[in-house]
């Protein structure tokens, strides 16, 4: 009887490490199978578009570029109407992500396009600015990015000390400012770029050379690289309410491959638009929904809109029938264990 137990463990565990593996499978099929769709842009004469949040009810956000390096924000509604805005009018308006408010996060520069220099801001769903700014740091210069649907913030900022200039990540929260970085290094950057409402943060860091995603939990670093051969620096840039992140990964020759990373069973899956070019993901929804934005190979900027796929109906057997196993494993068990207590 002990060893009918032993071979029922086994076959549970045999079972539930196909599961897992199934799991995984359809998660990969998932982004395989999914649809692109184009994104149409901003109708203007010399512009181009680059769409990079969305929100659960399908508004985006992102940028309006000219020709001389000028550009506008924008919120573009789920019809495609697009609303440009600047922030107090400065030279290049980014919008970079956008929460189930509307309430936009982003950043603006003059015309010297200089980072430390900028302006961060969040923007309301009514059009109202505000110019983000901590007790300590003062006005932050940098890249605002992520904001969960309380209005918390995540981004990174510049600031100088001892005659060197850091640039770390940040969570502004309900006035709250905390720091976020790996270490406090001159040529070590952490930039925080996605949260989800639970608090969990996702980005990435640049260690003497070396790119690596994170995902940041309870004051806690776990470090992602993708696992393709090419990869030569993996970033993250937004993580939903599910676990998932979105992001790219370079390769040698600067180009870049969207992605979808699967926090929770440590998966990668490549977005491949239908038309060949470098892509980013910098944005995604709680229904798995990214926004990709890139130039393809002719240098034409181009977004696309990946919806989730089914999966295969084999992987789903698959499932079922661990799943299904399982169960008479359980039932089995039950069984011996009744047999054992007469």
């Amino acid at each position: 009887m002990v060893q009918t137990r032993q071979r029922c463990a086994a076959t549970a565990t045999q079972i539930f490490t196909a599961a897992a593996a199934a799991i995984a499978v359809l998660a990969a099929q998932g982004a395989q199978a999914g649809t692109y769709t184009a994104i149409a842009p901003y109708v203007g004469t010399g512009t181009s578009t680059g769409v990079l949040g969305i929100n659960n009810a399908g508004y985006m956000t992102g940028t309006v570029g000219n020709a001389d390096g000028s550009g506008s924000a924008f919120i573009r509604d789920p019809s495609g109407v697009y609303t440009l805005f600047t922030n107090n009018g400065d030279f290049n308006t980014v919008g970079r992500a956008i929460n189930s408010a509307n309430t936009i996060t982003g950043y603006s520069t003059d015309s010297s396009q200089v980072l430390s220099v900028d302006s961060e801001f969040s923007r309301s769903s009514g059009g109202a600015l505000t110019q983000l700014s901590a007790a300590g740091p003062g006005a932050l210069h940098g890249i605002a990015q992520g904001i969960n649907s309380s209005g918390a913030i995540v981004g990174d900022y510049f600031f100088k000390s001892g005659g060197k200039t850091y640039r770390h990540g940040f969570l502004l929260a309900s006035g709250v400012f905390t720091d976020i970085s790996v270490g406090p290094a001159v040529n070590q950057r952490t930039q925080a770029r996605g949260i989800a409402d639970a608090g969990v943060i996702d980005g990435w860091v640049s260690q003497a050379g070396v790119i690596e995603g994170f995902v940041y939990s309870g004051g806690v670093f776990q470090f992602i690289s993708d696992p393709n051969p090419n990869a030569v620096g993996t970033y993250l840039e937004a993580l939903n309410n599910n676990g998932l992140a979105s992001g790219e990964w370079f390769d040698a020759s600067g180009n870049s491959t969207a992605f979808i990373y699967d926090t929770v069973h440590h998966t990668f899956a490549d977005l491949l638009p239908p038309v060949a070019g470098s892509y980013d993901a910098f944005g995604l929804n709680d229904a798995g929904r990214v926004v990709i934005t890139g130039v393809d190979l002719a240098g034409n900027s181009v977004n696309y809109l990946y919806s989730p796929g089914v999966p295969e109906p084999a992987s789903w057997a698959l499932v079922l029938v661990g799943v299904g196993g399982l169960g008479a494993v359980l039932r089995r068990t039950r069984k011996d264990r009744a047999a054992l207590a007469v």
